[in-house]
C-alpha cells in the first residue's frame, strides 16, 4: 500500500511497484491508510510523512501502538536527520528521501518483504546468551 497525498508521486511509486508484481492501493491521507491497514492488512506501506488528517509520523505511531507489525517504508521529503531519526524510533522500518531513485526504493522494498517473510524473523529472547549474526555463532 501507498500512503501518499501527491497523486503523481503516488502514480510514479505505483508503477514501480507494479512492475515487480505487487498489487498496489493508494490512499491520500494518514486516516485513509490508518483504515485500509486495519480492515486489509497490507504486506508492507510506503508512506509520505507530509500528509492531511494525520502525518505519517502519527500513522506509525499508532500503527505500532496497535501491535502492527507490517514493514513500513517512510518516503518524504522531510531530510534532517532528526526527521529521519524521529521516524525510525516512532517505528518505521525504512526511511527514504525524495528526491530518490527507483532502483533504490524497490531494493529497500525487497528487502522489507524478504525479511517479514523470513521464517522465524524474529529476534531471540534476550535471556538467550548466543551471538548470532548471519551463520555465524
Amino acid at each position: 500500500m501507498v500512503a501518499e497525498d501527491d497523486e503523481k508521486q503516488a502514480e510514479l511509486v505505483r508503477r514501480y511497484l507494479e512492475r515487480e508484481g505487487h498489487a498496489v492501493r493508494i490512499v491520500g491521507d494518514g486516516l485513509a491508510a490508518l483504515d485500509a491497514v486495519r480492515h486489509r492488512e497490507p504486506d508492507l506501506l510506503v508512506l509520505d510523512v507530509m500528509m492531511p488528517r494525520a502525518d505519517g509520523l502519527d500513522v506509525v505511531r499508532v500503527l505500532r501502538a496497535e501491535g502492527r507489525e507490517l514493514p513500513v517504508l517512510m518516503l518524504t521529503a522531510r531530510t534532517t536527520e532528526d526527521d529521519l531519526l524521529l521516524g525510525l524510533d516512532l517505528g518505521a522500518d525504512d526511511y527514504m528521501t525524495k528526491p530518490y531513485s527507483p532502483r533504490e526504493l524497490m531494493a529497500r522494498v525487497r528487502t522489507l518483504l524478504r525479511r517479514a517473510r523470513r521464517p522465524g524473523g524474529a529476534a531471540p529472547p534476550a535471556d538467550d546468551p548466543v551471538l548470532r549474526v548471519g551463520g555465524l555463532v
